[in-house]
């Protein structure tokens, strides 16, 4: 990771060096594209004690910088972001654990740096790439829950797709956005047993940039 790292920073600064650059700012908005999901929680090899459903996220909000540069024919996008959601999970507590049935809410916010390339003919332009996103804040309610852990990574990879049109100052997104992880991944139950979901985090997203 260090070594992609350094390499994405090098081409940057070469970039930077040798290409003109269109800067300005993009807000987002995005919906989950993930259905709800229910899994059963056995913290003892005997018996269920949970039953957890994911019953889905809100809407996700982002703003931050943007640097585009590239060719009459081909683009590269750096971005720095701050992005803010929340997700909603409904719980069901069995015999000892019955007192902990609830709806239980978290809210996230990333800072996020996505790189985005790709080619473009006149108005449109079409691309992909990586995102890599920092974890600055999970708030949640999971925590009163018995036998709930947190494990919580601070560094989430990722990547997106995109298609968009660009009009003088302005350019609209459409982008599909994945979280190379599974839904709850921050968090196990008992004797580290994980939760069991078995879909990604995954988001269509409308951003709108404003070149300066």
């Amino acid at each position: 990771m260090k070594k992609v790292l350094s390499l994405v920073i090098g081409l940057f600064l070469f970039s930077a060096v040798n290409a003109q650059w269109s800067t300005g700012i993009r807000l987002g908005l995005g919906t989950s594209a993930v259905s709800p999901e229910e899994v059963l929680i056995s913290m003892k090899t005997d018996e269920i004690n949970y039953r957890l459903n994911y019953l889905g996220n809100t809407r996700t909000y982002s703003a931050g910088l943007f640097a585009e540069t590239g060719t009459d024919y081909a683009f590269i996008e750096f971005g720095l972001n701050y992005s803010h959601s929340s997700a909603y999970y409904d719980l069901e507590g069995f015999g000892d654990y019955r007192a902990n049935t609830n709806t239980y809410f978290e809210q996230y916010s990333n800072l996020e740096i996505p790189i985005l390339a790709g080619g473009k003919y006149k108005i449109f332009r079409l691309g992909a790439g990586p995102i890599v996103s920092y974890n600055l804040n999970t708030t949640s309610e999971l925590p009163t829950v018995d036998g709930f852990n947190s494990d919580q990574e601070k560094i989430i990879l990722g990547s997106q797709a995109a298609f968009g049109v660009t009009i003088g100052i302005l350019s609209v997104d459409l982008r599909y956005i994945r979280t190379f992880a599974e839904l709850g991944d921050h968090f196990t139950f008992g004797n580290n047993h994980k939760n069991g979901f078995k879909q990604s985090p995954r988001d269509l997203k409308i951003t709108v940039g404003i070149s300066f």
